[in-house]
C-alpha cells in the first residue's frame, strides 16, 4: 500500500515526537506497544505497535499512520543504537575494529595501568 502525501507527513510528524506517546512495557521494561494520541479526539489514545493498532483503520486490518509512525520510530531507535566501529592500529602494528565504547575503555585502561 502506498501512503498519500498527507498521511506520510502525518506519520513523519508523529514519529519525530514520540515523547507524547504512552509506553506499554513488558515485565523486563521493554516497550511492546505505544499509546498514540488520536488526531481527532482529545484525550483518546490508540495502542499501537509496528504491525497492529486499536484505531478504527487498525481494527479493520488496515495499516494506519499510527503503526507506520511506530515502525519508523523503532527503526530510528535501532539505527541509532548500532555501534560505530573504528579501525585501531595497535603499538605492535596489528589492526583491529573496536566500537567507540571499547576504544574508550581501552584508553581508560591505558591511563589507569599504563602501556606495556
Amino acid at each position: 500500500m502506498t501512503m498519500t502525501t498527507d498521511r506520510r507527513e502525518k506519520t513523519e510528524q508523529l514519529a519525530n515526537d514520540p515523547g507524547q506517546w504512552l509506553k506499554v512495557r513488558d515485565q523486563s521494561g521493554r516497550a511492546v506497544a505505544y499509546g498514540i494520541p488520536s488526531a481527532s479526539t482529545p484525550n483518546l489514545y490508540y495502542f499501537a505497535n509496528s504491525t497492529q493498532c486499536t484505531c478504527p483503520a487498525g481494527r479493520r486490518g488496515r495499516r494506519c499512520w499510527h503503526t507506520a509512525a511506530v515502525a519508523k520510530h523503532v527503526a530510528d531507535v535501532r539505527a541509532a543504537s548500532r555501534p560505530v566501529l573504528t579501525l585501531v592500529r595497535h603499538e605492535d602494528g596489528d589492526l583491529s575494529w573496536q566500537t567507540d565504547a571499547e576504544r574508550r575503555l581501552a584508553e581508560r585502561y591505558s591511563q589507569i595501568y599504563g602501556k606495556d
